[in-house]
């Protein structure tokens, strides 16, 4: 996984300060200008900064910019005057009511390894990265179901990500869920730090037939200490029980990730294993004007670690918004170590 282990966390841990400068065309039509709102906003529509990276070879670096209609029309820095990269043509004088900002400019960043459905699950779920102990686990979850009244039920499990066994020093297990009163009976699916292993409770695994495999082909159930853990192609086993959110909830996920991303200069994003009902969703979000990011999509079959071709179809808007170009395929599994390509 890159940064954020689902992406989770992912690269939002970066130490970005920056504005957003190259954001798609298309989409500066239809969102207002990041960081427009800090006191550099005039009417001429010029922003001047301490730097402005614009990876043009003739002018790597300047110090302001125009925007005209939403869209860039100028980057040039005051001192030569010269205008480049836009149609406008501008003097050198910049007018008395632009602040030269103490900030600097870069082109609009993207994640490459991402996922952005359940980076959008994850922001209305427990938040478990960085827990130390089981009881801090359990601490976070209580505090989410505080805040989230009804959640927990068979038809709408507590779900989370995060918890990394390294820090207990053994796997979890759903008994370390009920030694809690409050969490006691309640239905919950905890995902890993890596996604590739999720942590369910006594109440989910109730649920489960008693006969289970021994052998799962491509993954694993953790049996020590004790039940609660299943990794990789053995999670299917409970995310077929799971009561998954319909198509709306999908999309205030999406439009949540989405707007986080956006905070921190992120404009673009590799998705890094979307299911084709997934992409479908992608699909019909991509022509709606809060679709603020460029998503290069790979297609993740149904079923885990197998290829599917009737669904492997090429596919590429002419405004850059959303494509599917490629496949995610796994291999060489293993509880702890996952490879994915």
């Amino acid at each position: 996984m890159s940064a954020v282990a689902l992406l989770l966390k992912w690269s939002l841990t970066l130490p970005i300060v920056v504005v957003a400068l190259a954001v798609a065309y298309r989409l500066q039509q239809q969102q207002p200008l990041l960081g427009s709102s800090s006191g550099n906003h005039n009417d001429a529509g010029i922003y001047c900064y301490k730097g402005v990276r614009t990876h043009d070879t003739d002018q790597p670096a300047a110090q302001c910019f125009s925007v005209v209609d939403g869209a860039f029309a100028a980057v040039w820095s005051p001192a030569n005057g010269q205008a480049e990269a836009g149609d406008a043509a501008l003097n050198a004088d910049v007018p008395s009511n632009v602040q030269t900002l103490d900030g600097y400019v870069i082109p609009g960043l993207w994640d490459g390894h991402g996922h952005l459905l359940q980076y959008g699950e994850f922001l209305h779920s427990v938040d478990l990265f960085g827990s130390q102990t089981l009881d801090e686990v359990r601490s976070r979850t209580k505090d989410y179901l505080a805040t989230n009244p009804g959640t927990g039920s068979k038809d709408n499990w507590i779900r989370g990500v995060g918890w990394d066994q390294t820090f207990f020093g053994r796997m979890p297990t759903a008994a370390d869920i009920e030694e809690d009163d409050t969490l006691r009976g309640l239905y919950m699916m905890l995902d890993r730090i890596d996604v590739h292993c999720t942590w369910v409770s006594q109440a989910v695994l109730d649920l489960l037939p008693a006969d289970l495999p021994d052998v799962i082909p491509g993954g694993e159930i953790i049996r020590e200490p004790g039940m609660g853990v299943f990794c990789d192609n053995a999670m299917d086993l409970v995310m077929d029980l799971w009561p998954k959110p319909g198509p709306d909830v999908k999309a205030l996920h999406v439009r949540s990730a989405m707007r986080k991303l956006n905070e921190v200069g992120l404009v673009g994003m590799h998705d890094a294993g979307a299911t084709p009902e997934t992409l479908t969703l992608f699909s019909e979000l991509a022509n709606e004007d809060d679709w603020t990011l460029r998503v290069y999509a790979m297609l993740e079959c149904p079923q885990r670690n197998t290829y599917c071709p009737d669904e492997a179809v090429k596919f590429a808007r002419d405004d850059d918004r959303f494509s599917v170009q490629s496949v995610k395929l796994f291999a060489g599994m293993s509880p702890l170590i996952p490879t994915c390509v």
